[in-house]
């Protein structure tokens, strides 16, 4: 199984239909309120997912419900509320740029209870298995390739001249995905 960490969005019913966003601002309020890398939060999850498919490999609702069992009981409750707390905000206003988390860690705990705290964890779970879709790519205020090309006022990069500080080079994607899967897989 593949994790992809970027662009996630998820629809979920709490005190009103929510979209989880799972992006840079997520990890790092996560990160935050809970003192744990959310990557490493979300590949623990992952091993846990994988020893319960390989227990109840079945796709009936009693399997089903026992591997979300299984993963749940690999959490703590507060693990399962600041995933959710940090995922659910929203970019509002003139400053679009600003994240803003419209309800608190104890109220989005009054909306999960333990008959959704399954569902919803697999539903996150799921996301990342999936990775974002065309909507999540294509978001608004995002330049398209074609467009950025035509952005003549841009500044380019001259690759003569070298810049301090930054990287030019670096870890792909497909290196961390492919570090987080062995990691999984060891």
């Amino acid at each position: 199984m593949t994790i992809d960490p970027t662009g996630v969005r998820l629809d979920v019913m709490l005190d009103k239909r929510r979209v989880l966003v799972f992006n840079l601002n997520t990890y790092c309020a996560f990160e935050e309120v809970q003192g744990e890398f959310f990557l490493d939060v979300l590949s623990r999850l992952y091993q846990i997912a994988r020893e319960a498919a390989q227990k109840w490999p079945d796709d009936t609702p009693e399997a089903n419900h026992e591997k979300g069992i299984h993963v749940v009981r690999g959490v703590s409750m507060s693990t399962v509320r600041n995933i959710v707390w940090a995922a659910c905000h929203e970019y509002e206003g003139t400053d679009e740029d600003t994240a803003v988390w419209p309800m608190t860690r104890d109220k989005i705990g009054r909306y999960i209870q333990g008959a959704n705290a399954i569902p919803l964890l697999m539903q996150v779970l799921d996301a990342f298995a999936k990775g974002p879709s065309k909507e999540d790519i294509d978001l608004p205020g995002v330049a398209k390739e074609e467009e950025s090309e035509k952005d003549e006022d841009r500044p380019t990069k001259d690759p003569s001249v070298e810049t301090n500080g930054g990287s030019t080079s670096g870890v792909s994607r497909e290196d961390i995905l492919g570090s987080l899967t062995a990691k999984q897989d060891g």
